[in-house]
């Protein structure tokens, strides 16, 4: 369940994230891209990756979250939130095209 809520929230953030790099492409990109249709795929394209990059990160971030509450025996604590952001996080950080998503990420685990 953990993953599957994961999934969910980081999907519509991605989303969310995604037509907002759409729209500054759109506003700075020389020549201007022009036609609906440009801009429409445009807009899938960067919707669905940036859904898949953080749905996939914030599924990673709950299941590693639930396997380290599940073995500890204080349960939720300071350390184990920051140990499962730190292991979702490092496929992020380690490559250099997706760091720009790293901060959204970061809001993600602050919400939760």
């Amino acid at each position: 369940r953990s993953m599957a809520f994961g999934a969910i929230c980081g999907s519509v953030t991605g989303f969310s994230m995604g037509l907002v790099d759409t729209f500054n492409m759109v506003r700075k990109q020389q020549p201007p891209v022009v036609g609906v249709e440009a801009i429409t795929r445009l807009a899938f394209s960067e919707m669905a990756r940036s859904g898949l990059i953080i749905a996939g990160f914030f599924s990673l971030y709950q299941a590693s979250k639930y396997a380290i509450f599940s073995t500890r025996p204080t349960g939720a604590d300071v350390y184990g939130l920051t140990a499962a952001a730190t292991v979702s996080l490092l496929p992020l950080s380690l490559v250099a095209p997706l760091r720009r998503y790293v901060p959204f990420s970061l809001t993600l685990v602050g919400v939760d």
